[in-house]
């Protein structure tokens, strides 16, 4: 799956009843600001229209933009709105005034904070920096988890650690990244949950590693998307594919090699043009993938809601207003891999009007050290944000 169309893209979907041009213009910023972040806009992202909201896929990172108008949403524009809400994915309102909000935009964005034209932003730098945000490729922590076997391809796993972490990554590599003492497999499967992407490096012998297997499984019940690196005398089986499909292949060829040091364990060391070709395969895929798992964590959420009867509404910063018949909304932000004090006090800032104790920090709890839940458990007692694990939703919602 090395050709563009193979690639899952970003996916934009601009919804403009008026023909104010808005839409070209935010496109414009946009693809600039792709470009800012070494990406290619006419590979990586894929701008629809309210027409083409059939093709949008359920597994790419996707927002929409309404341009609210005095004239009415067409067919398209509903329907796009509908798919998108069906999705759980985040739809961005954007008015020239939002005291108009309610004529300006459908019934079906009235309880999304919608965002403002301002005459000081002609080029709507501020609604392009959101909708990348929403797509997470705008975010400012970056984790990578290496799965490799040591006997085949420690010297590769070795360049890719230390190439990933002079841009800054902090990467996991088991001989580097657990401490003297640490119940080793605990650590490990922590420190995939946190991580944004796996690279794993597909060499022909790691089919018999039970520990690779095991990190595959985990790693796909976890939702991570896997950059496979695939070895040149590797047969790939296309079962992956099939029954993995967060698996993201990319095929190395035997000119990607240097020859081995006489005596040096561990594989053959990669060319260092190839391995800067992997560092930004890693970028145009750690964002997407971060984006897939708030998205399957929004859709449990909603899913959840809408089967107890609970109205949802997904805001642009990501998180799910639930309408609720006793006590009024509440706010849930979703957390991906593991929470922190940060965590809580993002949700704290953006809860606007909805109290403490309605606004909810939602996250998975399997995986997580035991350390760490202790520390999680400290949190969730004795500040104002409360929480809900992902396993006890429906528990929760049933309360509402």
């Amino acid at each position: 799956m090395t050709s563009m169309e193979q690639r899952q893209r970003y996916q934009i979907v601009l919804m403009e009843p008026g023909a104010g041009g808005l839409s070209a213009i935010l496109r414009q910023t946009i693809s600039g600001l792709v470009t800012d972040l070494h990406l290619n806009p006419d590979e990586d992202v894929e701008f629809l229209t309210s027409a083409q909201a059939a093709i949008v896929n359920p597994r790419s990172p996707k927002v929409g933009v309404y341009f609210g108008s005095c004239s009415p949403a067409s067919p398209a524009d509903l329907h796009a709105i509908q798919r998108l809400i069906s999705l759980g994915s985040v739809i961005i309102p954007v008015v020239s005034d939002k005291a108009q909000n309610a004529v300006l935009v459908p019934e079906q964005l009235h309880p999304i904070n919608s965002l403002d034209l301002k005459p000081n932003d002609p080029s709507l730098s501020e609604i392009a920096n959101s909708v990348l945000e929403s797509i997470y490729m705008l975010r400012d922590r970056r984790r990578v988890f290496i799965s490799y076997k040591r006997t085949e391809s420690e010297v590769a796993a070795l360049q890719l650690y230390q190439a990933l972490d002079a841009r800054g990554y902090d990467v996991f590599l088991d001989t580097y990244s657990v401490r003297p003492g640490d119940p080793f497999q605990d650590v490990l499967w922590h420190r995939m949950l946190d991580s944004d992407i796996v690279v794993l490096l597909h060499t022909p012998g790691i089919r018999a590693s039970k520990w690779v297997a095991e990190e595959i499984t985990r790693a796909n019940a976890m939702g991570m998307t896997i950059l496979e690196l695939v070895w040149p005398t590797v047969k790939r089986d296309d079962r992956d594919s099939e029954e993995l499909y967060l698996f993201q292949p990319k095929y190395l060829e035997p000119t990607d090699f240097r020859k081995a040091r006489e005596g040096k364990k561990g594989g053959s060391p990669l060319k260092q043009a190839r391995v800067k070709e992997i560092v930004i395969e890693v970028e145009r895929l750690r964002a997407r993938a971060l984006a897939s798992r708030e998205t399957r964590l929004v859709k449990t959420l909603c899913d959840s809601a809408h089967s107890a009867n609970l109205k949802t509404a997904v805001q642009r910063t990501r998180c799910v207003d639930i309408e609720t018949r006793k006590n009024g909304k509440y706010r849930v932000f979703m957390r991906v891999g593991v929470p922190d004090s940060h965590s809580y006090e993002t949700a704290w800032l953006q809860r606007d009007e909805c109290p403490p104790d309605q606004t909810m920090l939602l996250y998975d709890p399997n995986w997580i050290l035991p350390k760490w839940q202790t520390h999680l458990d400290w949190l969730g007692d004795n500040l104002p944000i409360k929480r809900v694990l992902l396993t006890e939703v429906n528990t929760w919602l049933a309360k509402l």
